[in-house]
């Protein structure tokens, strides 16, 4: 995940993050990045890549899977998601 130093979060909740973003990398090509966090709003971007799996989700898939992950970290935060799903 790429400026995962960025967020504020204790370093275990950092390494839980950073594994769970490593599963979906590794199942679905799928990666994030973080754009900004302020005290009330996270903005992440969130793209999937060629994988050899064939299978690829929608932007609507896409925001609510990022949503879904990040939620547990920052319960208290607005996410917003920039996706960037897979074209040939």
């Amino acid at each position: 995940m790429k400026n995962i130093q960025s967020l504020d979060l204790p370093k275990q909740e950092l390494l839980k993050l950073n594994k769970a973003c490593g599963l979906y990398a590794a199942n679905s090509n799928i990666t994030f990045k973080v754009l900004n966090q302020s005290k009330n709003e996270l903005i992440i971007a969130v793209r999937q890549s060629k994988n050899v799996k064939g299978k690829y989700l929608e932007a609507k898939e896409l925001i609510n899977r990022t949503k879904d992950l990040f939620k547990e970290f920052f319960p208290n935060h607005s996410i917003h998601v920039r996706p960037i799903p897979y074209t040939n």
